[in-house]
């Protein structure tokens, strides 16, 4: 496995990073290649936590340093005794990539229905409609690359699950922070 560094990342950057509310930093590589870089409290996020979502594709996730836990949830008509109530929200596109949550439909119960850890040089796999929650265990660098778009993906209204009496941070702009300080984040977690 190569070592990873600051100067990889800087040379083989597509744009700026820029941060994702949910306190990562994210570093585009290609159109379908992005590395993310997690697990330090000095990388901003919104104020209310909406980690539990699904996504307009699948992907493959290779954990480079660190470690994450992978909690997959599925659907439940009825609560069973582990589930709890959720609002699903969708992602309106403001600017620059940037969304802004709104709900969507009614209410529904998500229940656990699997958790795993991926440490470095391990990767896992997200399907498309798979509903998920990424957590870093330290400071941690992965690289996904999204599976080759299909027509059955361009249906799919990726949806994010929110605790059902919180409102999402509406106000959070990922474009806001700047380069140099992600930047300096970025190679804190690498070297941490």
């Amino acid at each position: 496995m190569f070592k990873v560094n600051v100067d990889l990342f800087r040379t083989l950057a597509a744009g700026d990073p820029r941060v994702h509310g949910n306190g990562f930093i994210q570093l585009d590589l290609t159109d379908r290649v992005r590395a993310h870089f997690w697990g330090l409290k000095e990388i901003p996020r919104q104020t209310v936590s909406t980690q539990i979502h699904d996504h307009k594709f699948g992907f493959t996730s290779h954990v480079l340093k660190g470690a994450l836990r992978q909690f997959e949830y599925r659907i439940v008509p009825e609560p069973d005794g582990f589930s709890s109530r959720y609002q699903p929200h969708i992602a309106r596109m403001r600017h620059q990539a940037d969304t802004a949550l709104e709900p969507f439909c009614k209410p529904i119960n998500l229940t656990p229905a699997n958790s795993f850890d991926i440490f470095a040089g391990q990767h896992y796999a997200m399907t498309t409609d798979a509903i998920h929650e990424t957590v870093p265990l330290m400071p941690t660098v992965s690289v996904i690359r999204k599976d080759a778009p299909t027509l059955a993906q361009g249906g799919h209204a990726p949806l994010v699950y929110v605790p059902v009496g919180l409102i999402p941070d509406g106000d959070f702009d990922r474009h806001s922070f700047s380069s140099t300080m992600l930047w300096e984040l970025i190679n804190m977690v690498i070297n941490a």
